[in-house]
């Protein structure tokens, strides 16, 4: 018996990562076995490879007076309007110890169906998941990775000046 047109999958098969190098780690001063400081000493480069974690959430607050952001290694976690208290517009999990992100940004492969997080902590990581950069700089913080022969980068950031 054929099988009707609902139990068919027409996605292609999954083709395999191909052999390009991992994303390259810059030179870093201050290395501390997680991350450093680029050359020119304006953006803290955190690296994470498969599975890794930092220690402790490195975070970077990214805000102006009438809006603001706080960004983790992990990810983004939290944004307000205004007040940072007050004025929360995603969830906040006021959790020191752990990366809990209240916000996520998903990257699909339509060719394949593969998905994963276009930063490192909406999505569990596996020790082959390869290599992650996050620079924080000043009101930018930015998340470089390569997954399924696909590199891309993120460039979370808040305008300096308000209007």
């Amino acid at each position: 018996m054929w099988p009707s047109a609902l139990e068919i999958d027409e996605r292609p098969a999954p083709v395999p990562d191909d052999e390009a190098p991992e994303i390259e780690t810059p030179e870093l001063t201050h290395w501390n076995g997680r991350g450093g400081f680029g050359p020119q000493g304006h953006e803290y480069v955190i690296v994470l490879n498969g599975d890794e974690e930092t220690p402790l959430p490195w975070s970077n607050v990214l805000a102006n007076p009438r809006f603001g952001s706080v960004v983790t290694a992990a990810g983004p976690s939290y944004t307000w309007s205004e007040n940072s208290r007050e004025n929360r517009l995603t969830a906040f999990a006021n959790d020191p110890v752990t990366e809990a992100t209240g916000e996520a940004i998903y990257l699909r492969d339509d060719q394949t169906g593969a998905t994963w997080g276009a930063t490192p902590g909406p999505m569990r990581r596996r020790p082959e998941s390869g290599r992650w950069l996050v620079r924080h700089g000043a009101g930018v913080t930015r998340y470089v990775h390569r997954e399924h022969g696909i590199r891309h980068e993120l460039a979370i950031f808040v305008h300096a000046r308000s209007r």
